[in-house]
């Protein structure tokens, strides 16, 4: 119906399999211009590199007490080791962190992405992780954030401005007083858990305050700071630190909060980590719209879900095989040239439209 296929049952791949039959048959599919973002980055080199972040005023001393948001832009260089021979300071990479029971934002083994909180249960002494984890690719760069909303008390992973992971938790987040902040380190001055970063990262920001989920897509697409040198949210940041500016062995806030950081052995460059691509439009996953930047990224949908539930193993292996085949011997399956007007579409439950048309 409506030119899905009726090869898939259940969950995935319809979508991907409408949008590749549109381009392959060269059927009109409305297109958007993602804009190129340069960055400062900063390399790390798994042994002995850090940034710290000192907590001298209380602003940023008690940002993580509450609702707080972290965005860092990051490109892994491979996976960190792993095994019974690999000391515990190099089998995570720390991208942002707060130390202690650390928290923020790291890549492990397996390349995963993990967020972590740590929380105080209500009625109990004891204290808890609330972990999310998603698999992200090394050698990638990636805009990575987590938005903690302390009122509604929920934890929110977000890669390239999206969603993909939530989990609630009930309890006080635990204070770090005056522990200071670390990108690309867990805590340097441990004899273990480190987690010393190998790879780049770019454009670091802090908030104390749970970030929408649209600020953190106008984060990924636009910057901190956009073109015009205004903020991408509505909120102002604690601290941001982009690298593009210092003396000696200090990397400016640029939030103008006076949070500057000290790095070490940490080498500086500039780099393009999105170019100007074309989008194609819209498919959709998990009940929202996303994109697929470009032809070439087909051939990559193979690995792009990574799951063990039998229907989208199933659909999965159905639409990877017409990959493959490079859709040869497919029809339009219900796909025509009909031509329509929008007049007037409107939100649905927050994840859908309702778009009401004349043909």
């Amino acid at each position: 119906m409506n030119g899905y296929s009726n090869e898939y049952w259940g969950v995935g791949y319809e979508d991907y399999d409408l949008l590749l039959r549109c381009v392959v048959r060269g059927l009109s599919v409305r297109t958007e211009i993602e804009t190129q973002v340069s960055k400062t980055y900063g390399t790390f080199n798994g042994t002995n590199s850090y940034i710290e972040i000192p907590s001298e005023n209380a602003k940023i001393k008690n940002a993580t007490n509450k609702s707080f948001t972290v965005s860092a832009w990051f490109c892994p260089d491979g996976e960190p080791p792993y095994g019974a021979g690999v000391d515990n300071n190099r089998c995570e990479y720390s991208i942002f962190t707060r130390p202690g029971y650390h928290t923020g934002l790291s890549y492990i083994h397996g390349g995963i992405l993990k967020c972590v909180v740590w929380v105080r249960p209500y009625g109990s002494s004891e204290r808890e992780p609330v972990v999310i984890q998603t698999p992200l690719r090394t050698d990638q760069w990636y805009n990575v954030g987590m938005v903690v909303d302390d009122r509604e008390q929920i934890v929110t992973l977000y890669v390239g401005g999206k969603e993909v992971g939530k989990k609630s938790y009930e309890g006080e987040l635990i204070e770090y007083l005056n522990k200071p902040y670390y990108i690309g380190a867990g805590d340097p001055n441990l004899s273990v858990w480190r987690n010393f970063h190998k790879g780049q990262i770019a454009e670091v920001g802090l908030w104390s305050d749970a970030l929408k989920d649209y600020e953190m897509e106008l984060i990924y697409q636009k910057g901190i700071v956009n073109n015009k040198g205004e903020y991408s949210t509505s909120k102002l940041p604690v601290g941001v630190w982009d690298f593009k500016g210092g003396y000696d062995n200090i990397t400016f806030d640029i939030s103008g909060n006076n949070n500057h950081a000290k790095f070490y052995n940490v080498g500086f460059a500039n780099k393009s980590l999105k170019s100007n691509t074309e989008r194609y439009l819209p498919y959709r996953r998990n009940g929202a719209y996303g994109y697929i930047s470009s032809e070439e990224q087909y051939l990559n949908l193979e690995n792009l879900t990574r799951t063990e539930h039998p229907e989208i193993m199933t659909n999965r292996n159905t639409f990877n095989k017409k990959v493959r085949l490079n859709m040869s011997g497919i029809d339009k399956d219900g796909l025509s040239s009909t031509k329509f007007r929008i007049v007037n579409r409107k939100d649905y439950q927050g994840k859908h439209e309702i778009i009401e048309v004349v043909i």
